[in-house]
């Protein structure tokens, strides 16, 4: 009673003014708006809201955010474009590696080839039909049995989905296009072709003087400037076209579900997990194909930037990427993420302890067994190898009528 009494001192001459009534009413709106406010939140996130950016000329692309999204590894099809000189053969060397643990059909190239080539020429991009050589190849496209394609080639959207589905998952992996195309120019002896050095080469582009931007290799293979641009599928005619590459990239953005970037693999590998819904330790890896610090080329300022303009097809997609890695990171939750980065930088160092270890060695636990740590280390031709071996292993197993024999491994060094 005190109560009530008290409350009608204080509130008697705030209901007569009518004040309460309102203080209700703007409660109620308070309620509404929040309520409002979180669904727009949902709404946002759900439909991957498109936001515009601007890219390094200054166009505007209008960039649709990555959500990795979880689902169940039995479930999951992924298409990885591999591209030249980014790390690519580490993280493919990853999702072989879960591939092979969670009993996945692999998209394999045909003839013990490491790649899918260009058949039709060096200017055409992936076809399903280049693994009709493969003896399982009817019966598993016919099925829609294919899960992983992870090797090279260059990218054909309508055919990946018509080889995985149109609901698989495409990634792939991007690197600062300067230190890419002098890690590229390098590592194929570029500079033979052109009977020059990397600087010269530069130079000669910049001011017209060599019009080639790259060159061909059996007319099946492309390497030159905008490598990544072109393995991901924009024409040669098209790197110097602002407002087609603009096109280009937005295009890829709203198809890759995520790009990796080189130069930040470990916060990319924490995505990689979350995408393929993995403990983190799936995504630890030992470097493959690094080069000696002797071999790598210093090239000046001056050449840089002459080597950024004349790859802004690269740039542009890279930079748009790695902005995309920014906005899934703030997704994914920021204090979340940077647990789980240093969690993965832990597994790392446990990784190299155990798999640098004879592995013979009795440790008391091991967090990786002796089988993964032989994949870890292996190169990648080996490891492709081991993939086809048990590929033909599955097909046999499933479909024991119509056995297969097939070995690529004659004359193979453990370490290619």
């Amino acid at each position: 009673m005190v109560r009530v009494r008290h409350q009608n001192v204080f509130f008697r001459p705030l209901i007569d003014s009518g004040l309460v009534f309102q203080a209700k009413w703007v409660t109620v709106v308070s309620i509404l708006w929040a309520a409002s406010t979180l669904v727009g939140m949902f709404w946002f996130i759900a439909m991957n809201e498109r936001k515009c950016i601007a890219d390094a000329m200054g166009t505007s692309i209008c960039q649709q955010r990555m959500i990795p999204i979880k689902v169940s590894p039995a479930n999951l099809k992924v298409g990885f474009l591999k591209t030249h000189k980014t790390a690519s053969r580490t993280l493919q060397n990853i999702i072989l590696r879960f591939g092979m643990k969670k009993n996945k059909v692999f998209a394999m190239p045909p003839n013990c080839e490491t790649k899918f080539y260009q058949e039709e020429g060096w200017n055409a991009t992936f076809q399903v039909k280049a693994m009709e050589r493969n003896p399982w190849h009817a019966t598993y496209l016919r099925h829609q049995l294919y899960d992983l394609c992870v090797f090279h080639s260059r990218w054909n959207k309508e055919e990946y989905r018509k080889l995985l589905g149109s609901h698989a998952t495409f990634l792939t992996i991007l690197r600062d296009p300067v230190t890419q195309f002098e890690s590229q120019y390098s590592f194929f002896n570029v500079g033979k072709h052109f009977q020059l050095n990397i600087q010269e080469f530069i130079d000669k582009v910049h001011s017209g003087d060599l019009k080639h931007r790259g060159y061909l290799v059996d007319n099946r293979i492309y390497r030159g400037l905008n490598q990544q641009a072109f393995d991901l599928g924009l024409s040669y005619e098209d790197q110097l076209n602002e407002t087609r590459i603009a096109e280009f990239v937005d295009q890829q953005l709203q198809t890759f579900s995520f790009a990796a970037i080189t130069e930040r693999f470990d916060e990319s590998m924490v995505i990689v997990a979350e995408i393929l819904n993995v403990p983190l330790s799936w995504v630890a890896s030992i470097p493959i194909g690094v080069r000696n610090d002797s071999l790598r080329i210093s090239l000046s300022e001056k050449s840089k930037l002459r080597l950024m303009s004349l790859q802004k097809a690269d740039h542009a997609l890279y930079e748009a990427f790695d902005r995309s890695l920014d906005e899934t990171i703030q997704i994914y939750g920021k204090k979340r993420f940077q647990s789980n980065l240093a969690k993965l930088r832990r597994i790392q160092m446990i990784l190299h302890k155990e798999c640098d270890l004879d592995l013979n060695s009795n440790l008391s636990a091991r967090m990786f067994s002796s089988q993964e740590c032989s994949w870890i280390q292996m190169g990648e031709r080996s490891l492709i190898e081991e993939a086809r071996d048990y590929t033909i292993a599955q097909w046999n197993e499933k479909y024991p009528k119509a056995r297969v024999k097939m070995s690529c491994h004659q004359n193979l060094n453990p370490n290619t």
